[in-house]
């Protein structure tokens, strides 16, 4: 399960016209942004056993920058780890109920918590600042 933003393609064609400072500065702070976005999806993630909130990771263009738990259930098959695209970051969680976990906002999560939405929730309530993190990264590169 992923979220994809629209419009990566037009953003990756302006950002080839930048300096490789701003660029640096850009992967920097995509790292922080999806480590941010990683924790508060595990915090608030389903829990039972623990398997959903430890397959979480997170990757910044060919770079894991998480490294997810191990399977506590030898029955359960994770799916496999996307790869992400030059100045992209990809959030998600690879148990394979992970889609039904988070998209189910019937389910009732009473054994160890946790909510429906789970990576949905934090990257609508922190979208605007991670912008706003990745541009001030650009501009303070630029600026020197």
């Amino acid at each position: 399960m992923n979220i994809t933003v629209s419009g990566v393609n037009e953003l990756d064609k302006v950002l080839k016209q930048i300096p490789k400072s701003a660029t640096t500065a850009i992967e920097k702070e995509l790292k922080k942004v999806a480590l941010d976005l990683q924790g508060k999806a595990q915090r608030i993630a389903p829990i039972d056993l623990g398997d959903l909130r430890g397959s979480a990771f997170a990757v910044v263009g060919k770079e894991m920058v998480s490294q997810q738990e191990k399977d506590k259930d030898p029955k359960s098959v994770r799916m496999g780890l996307p790869t992400a695209g030059g100045l992209e970051a990809v959030v998600g969680f690879t148990e394979p109920y992970a889609l039904r976990q988070h998209e189910e906002v019937g389910y009732r999560h009473t054994k160890g918590g946790g909510q429906a939405k789970f990576l949905e929730t934090p990257y609508k309530q922190n979208r605007d600042k991670y912008v706003d993190y990745i541009a001030k990264a650009v501009k303070k590169a630029v600026e020197k």
